[in-house]
C-alpha cells in the first residue's frame, strides 16, 4: 500500500461517507498473515484515509473475500469498524460468537485471540489505535 496520508487533525476534516467507498481506489494490503489463515483466501484490499505522524493512529476501508484467521498472539490494537458490505463472524476462545452485517459496528480491544471469519465478500471502515 502507498504511503498513507496524514493530516493535522486541527486543521483537516475527512468525511467517510457508505456510499464513497465505491469510489475509492482499494489496493492490494498485507495485514492479514500467512501464518494465521485458517482456510480460504483473503484477497485483501483497502486504502489509508489518514494515518497519524507516529503512525499509531490509522483510518481506512478494508476488503477482503471469505476466509478465516486466528490472532494467537492477540490483536494488535483497539479497532472500531462498520461494516459496509457482508458478514463477518468474530469467535472468541470460549467459544462463543457474534455475528456483525452491513449497517453493524464493533469493537475489538488490543490483546483479543479468537478467530476472525469473513463469511461473505466483506467491507469496513476501521479505525485502529495501535499502542
Amino acid at each position: 500500500m502507498n504511503k498513507p496520508p496524514t493530516s493535522d487533525r486541527s486543521s483537516s476534516v475527512l468525511p467517510l461517507q457508505v456510499g464513497a467507498v465505491e469510489s475509492m481506489s482499494l489496493e492490494p494490503t498485507s495485514y492479514v498473515t500467512a501464518d494465521n489463515v485458517l482456510h480460504g483466501e483473503p484477497a485483501e484490499r483497502g486504502t489509508l484515509v489518514h494515518t497519524s505522524g507516529d503512525g499509531s493512529f490509522l483510518v481506512g476501508v478494508w476488503s477482503a473475500e471469505p476466509y478465516a484467521e486466528t490472532f494467537p498472539a492477540g490483536y494488535p490494537g483497539d479497532e472500531f469498524a462498520q461494516v459496509i458490505e457482508g458478514r463477518l463472524t468474530l469467535v472468541d476462545p470460549d467459544g462463543s460468537s457474534q455475528t456483525f452485517s452491513a449497517g453493524d459496528s464493533y469493537v475489538m480491544t488490543k490483546g483479543w485471540a479468537g478467530s476472525f471469519q469473513v463469511d461473505t465478500t466483506f467491507t469496513k471502515y476501521f479505525v485502529l489505535h495501535l499502542s
